[in-house]
């Protein structure tokens, strides 16, 4: 068994092998093995995943699939009661090569959760129309059964906190190289 190693060690020093380099844009698809949340996380957190398809370059295989990557959290915020979004916007920071951690940058991985306003619009909107029909069926009073159904939605949505952002264990995130990738 040690002759097996001296050999390869000596072909390694012999031959050794041509460092190559990944463009910048990339593209690197991770599956993330940590769940994200805009409610639980904060930025500056790391979370790990795994090269869910291997990087190549000219059709050869630079780094497999699987390799186990890091991920940072740069933003995580939660959208307002009445308005805004709920983000999560990520970075690759390491890839493992030959067994060891590579440090690297990408663009920001951005997810983002629907508009909170569209949806306050919605509740308000809709609770004034039926409050309406109501007022107007039960009272004769559309415009003062529409202004208390207009109200009773408000009221909901600002007792309702608006949904968080998450990025389930399992789930597949791209990002692209923001700075060449050397490797040997």
């Amino acid at each position: 068994m040690a002759l097996r190693t001296v050999f390869f060690a000596t072909l390694a020093a012999l031959c050794p092998l041509s460092a190559v380099e990944l463009p910048v844009g990339t593209q690197i698809t991770v599956r993330m093995i940590d769940s994200i949340d805009s409610a639980r996380n904060m930025a500056g957190q790391s979370f790990r995943g795994t090269l869910d398809e291997p990087l190549l370059i000219d059709g050869a295989i630079v780094i497999d699939k699987g390799s186990a990557v890091t991920a940072r959290l740069e933003e995580a915020e939660e959208a307002g009661r009445f308005r805004g979004r709920s983000i999560l916007a990520l970075v690759l920071t390491s890839i493992t090569h030959h067994g060891r951690p590579v440090e690297l940058r990408t663009y920001r991985s951005v997810s983002s959760g629907g508009s909170s306003l569209k949806r306050t619009g919605l509740i308000v909107g809709g609770a004034a129309a039926a409050g309406a029909v109501i007022g107007g069926v039960a009272t004769g009073g559309v415009a003062l059964g529409a202004l208390a159904g207009a109200g009773g939605g408000g009221a909901f949505r600002f007792l309702r906190k608006a949904k968080p952002m998450r990025i389930p264990s399992e789930s597949r995130v791209k990002f692209s190289l923001a700075y060449p990738l050397s490797l040997e």
